[in-house]
């Protein structure tokens, strides 16, 4: 083989690479403009369909929700007064002895109706003492039945910081303390007007767009439900007072929805794939086990508006059903059944069938005590219990309430101590009234509601150590 055919055939295969490099580019270039497009285009499903929902009035993010908040001047709000209160409010449980009652170790729930452990009503007392001054500052509440905390927002939507949680819970707390410590002392004006700052505290977190946020306040309304409850086991109130109460339970009743909390939930899901779009947030920092290192834009835009087309499709059935656990279990359902091209909405998605019971049983107890309410001044009125809560309508009740786990009205059984006020619980069957032992309310499945004794029943119980 002479040099020009040597030169000849390493030209040519010269040519053959250089044929293949040139359709490789062009291949590459092609699959390029092709991902463009393609991420272009579910860019653009995303946007459309995120724009109809903002022209519905739906907020999206963090920061549309903060603009849509009611404004509440500076004297009107109360998050303001719990504000200046964080770092006392903080360090409450770390200050409390063993047996204080409600923020003690060994005391951690009390259920007033079965009796209170008498070693622990003077170590209560001394630690209510050496916080006089925070209860007074607390009680400025009573003038503000609302409130808003501002969110303060992370880094990425899911870093968001809620630094109030902890303060409301232990002022609540406080709050419920000094509250049983005014019935050992016959103070039954002293317990109602702890009873209204208890409902303003909930207050405080109205329109909290967040799931945490909602759990906390339940935790502040179920408070101020147990410490009615024990006030009517241990006295009366006159029927001013009742009429003052029933206008703030009503309030409270109006007020206690899921609503805000559902938006902040779908609005940190639409924030986060943002991060992850933008880079501010790793996929593989929110699963444990992730399927891929690395999600490409378009799918992520793809699992975007799959997500918020379920959370806004959930929220839409909420509204309307008088089956929720039902919802949202096929919520739930639904979430676990999507493809694995849409990995990212199904590890996103909540598993939000517990904050949901809890919210219905929260709202079941302030119906039910605010049928109590209207029991004991039909009482006062009477000198007896009704019957049926349709003896209420229309003077003290405008309407008999609806139980929120199934489609019917509250209940009211009658028993030798009184009457009882209930929801069937999320299991939906009717024990007759037989409630839930208050330790494990948020776990049994019995009836749930308000005890009413009669006033030969009302009385304080204090528990030797031995019952303890």
């Amino acid at each position: 083989m002479n040099a020009s055919t040597t030169f000849v055939e390493s030209t040519v295969a010269a040519g053959r690479w250089k044929r293949r490099i040139i359709a490789l580019t062009g291949i590459v270039a092609i699959l390029f403009v092709a991902w463009l497009w393609i991420t272009h285009l579910f860019t653009s499903r995303w946007e459309g369909y995120a724009a109809a929902l903002r022209a519905d009035g739906a907020p999206l993010t963090l920061e549309e929700i903060e603009a849509s908040r009611s404004r509440l001047p500076e004297d009107q709000n109360g998050a303001i007064i719990v504000q200046g209160l964080f770092e006392r409010l903080e360090s409450l449980k770390r200050e409390a002895g063993a047996s204080v009652l409600v923020l003690g170790a060994e005391q951690p729930v009390v259920d007033f109706l079965a009796g209170l452990p008498t070693a622990s009503i003077q170590p209560t007392r001394e630690f209510r003492e050496a916080h006089r001054d925070l209860l007074d500052v607390l009680r400025k509440l009573r003038d503000r039945p609302t409130g808003r905390f501002h969110l303060e927002r992370g880094r990425t939507a899911i870093e968001s910081l809620l630094p109030e949680m902890g303060p409301v819970r232990n002022a609540s707390k406080l709050l419920h303390l000094d509250g049983l410590m005014r019935l050992v002392d016959g103070d039954m004006p002293g317990a109602s007007e702890n009873i209204i700052v208890s409902l303003h505290l909930a207050g405080t977190l109205d329109e909290h767009p967040t799931l945490i946020g909602r759990l906390v306040q339940m935790a502040v309304e179920n408070q101020a439900a147990r410490l009615l409850e024990a006030s009517l086991a241990a006295g009366q109130f006159d029927d001013a007072t009742l009429v003052d109460l029933s206008h703030e339970w009503d309030r409270r009743i109006r007020t206690a929805t899921l609503q805000w909390a559902l938006w902040g939930e779908r609005a940190i899901f639409v924030e986060t794939c943002d991060d992850l779009i933008a880079g501010r947030l790793q996929y593989p920092n929110l699963t444990e086990k992730p399927s891929f290192p690395f999600i490409p834009d378009a799918l992520l835009r793809v699992n975007q508006l799959r997500g918020t087309d379920l959370w806004t499709k959930y929220m839409a059935d909420l509204r309307t059903t008088s089956r929720p656990m039902e919802v949202t279990a096929g919520f739930e359902q639904t979430i676990q059944q999507l493809p694995k091209t849409q990995l990212v909405a199904r590890a996103l998605l909540p598993s939000i069938g517990r904050a949901i019971t809890l919210h219905l049983r929260i709202e079941a107890e302030l119906k039910s005590a605010r049928c109590a309410l209207a029991a004991e001044r039909f009482r006062l009125a009477q000198g007896r219990f009704p019957n049926t809560l349709g003896e209420l309508t229309p003077t003290f009740l405008d309407a008999v309430p609806r139980d929120p786990f199934i489609d019917a009205e509250l209940r009211l059984a009658v028993n030798d101590q009184g009457i009882t006020i209930y929801s069937v619980n999320n299991n939906a069957i009717d024990d007759g009234g037989s409630l839930a032992p208050v330790k494990t309310r948020g776990r049994d499945t019995l009836d749930i509601g308000f005890r009413l004794r009669l006033p030969s029943e009302r009385t304080l119980v204090f528990l030797p150590a031995e019952e303890q």
